[in-house]
């Protein structure tokens, strides 16, 4: 109806107690669109590197590579501390 060619996730500072279930709605939401959508991509944000202990245990990173195409990384300069 769309015909999107794949969808993009951007989950913003995740709940660390709820990473494993992120990262099993993102590889769930990855297997559902390659059926839906046969060679569908799934992209997912991050950001361009952690920015706190926080941001370490939010993400796993390695399981979400296994899920999703590619990754957009997001790069923002509106603190001067996000350019150092």
């Amino acid at each position: 109806r769309y015909q999107a060619d794949g969808a993009n996730v951007d989950i913003e500072q995740p709940d660390p107690s709820l990473r494993s279930a992120m990262t099993a709605f993102v590889c769930e939401l990855g297997a559902a669109l390659g059926r839906a959508v046969p060679g569908a991509q799934l992209t997912m944000d991050m950001p361009v590197r952690p920015i706190s202990y926080h941001s370490l245990v939010e993400y796993d990173y390695t399981s979400l590579a296994e899920c999703v195409d590619y990754f957009v990384l997001m790069v923002r300069t509106d603190k001067p501390h996000d350019l150092i």
